[in-house]
């Protein structure tokens, strides 16, 4: 199930990324799950071009380690500044749903990556979590698997409250 069908028939979904190929990839995706009227995908550089409390969830999937050390701190300023203020995210649809496909998500995108990028896929080491907290978020749950002996952080968290 691709997250434009997980929001149901009210939800939306907005994806971002720097290449405007991606964008295109993504747009022809959304059209052949009949999901394209619910789903929007833009090429942007920063910032993210989004209102503030704009969104309910965001979601990278190998991204920050992509970015310039210097750099991370700006772009989780950004998803914070986009995201809405959240109660409850325990029991939030997205979460339940992000556990069950987190894992097999991040198996695919790396197997994507290595096929269309393999001079990028060796991405940098980062601390996530450090990253994420220092932005100002709150971990609500991490954890590290191995991907094709790969560390890989699964983390969901929510901006911290003042």
């Amino acid at each position: 199930m691709s997250i434009a069908q997980a929001v149901g028939t009210t939800g939306q979904v907005a994806g971002v990324d720097i290449s405007s190929g991606m964008r295109d990839v993504a747009q022809k995706r959304l059209a052949e799950a009949g999901v394209g009227q619910r789903g929007l995908a833009s090429r942007r550089d920063a910032p993210l071009g989004f209102d503030d409390d704009r969104f309910d969830v965001v979601s990278m999937s190998f991204t920050l380690e992509l970015f310039p050390l210097e750099a991370i701190p700006r772009l989780l300023a950004e998803v914070k500044r986009v995201l809405r203020p959240a109660d409850d995210w325990e029991s939030s649809a997205w979460l339940r749903w992000s556990r069950e496909k987190a894992k097999a998500a991040l198996e695919r995108t790396y197997k994507w990556m290595h096929q269309h990028f393999p001079h990028i896929v060796d991405c940098q080491p980062i601390d996530v979590e450090g990253l994420i907290e220092s932005a100002g978020f709150t971990l609500v749950e991490h954890e590290r698997i191995s991907l094709f002996t790969m560390p890989v952080a699964i983390v969901v968290a929510t901006p911290t409250k003042a």
